[in-house]
């Protein structure tokens, strides 16, 4: 079973990290998807997917409370996630079939992102620095 469909960028655990209480950690990757793991639950499938980033997620940063979440992604924007509103991935798949992460050609560094009109995150955060 393959964990995401691009190449995974970011980890992170979910809370206390290697000096803590460590059974969820998150994934991100060039697939435009964060995903959450459960080592209790073995490698066969994520306990929650987020949908929202329309190209790959450079970096995850978990709040620490084994909830929240922050992902930044090549499109330009930081996103902020609950794990307890997460996709089931079963859920994720077949929204993705039927609706599947728009793809342009543009360039990150001196072009504007095109607005694509849905989004499942808690909060999202846009522009360049």
């Amino acid at each position: 079973h393959k964990a995401h469909d691009g190449d995974v960028n970011a980890v992170a655990w979910a809370s206390g990290g290697c000096t803590g209480d460590a059974r969820v950690y998150y994934t991100g990757s060039d697939d435009c998807t964060v995903k959450a793991w459960d080592v209790r639950v073995g490698v066969g499938a994520p306990i929650g997917v987020f949908i929202g980033h329309t190209e790959g997620v450079c970096h995850i940063d978990s709040r620490d409370d084994g909830r929240h979440l922050l992902s930044n992604g090549k499109d330009q924007t930081v996103r902020v996630w609950d794990l307890r509103r997460a996709w089931s991935n079963d859920d994720a798949s077949a929204w993705c079939k039927r609706r599947p992460v728009p793809i342009w050609s543009w360039d990150y560094r001196f072009m504007t992102y095109p607005a694509h009109g849905w989004d499942f995150d808690m909060a999202k955060f846009s522009g360049t620095v």
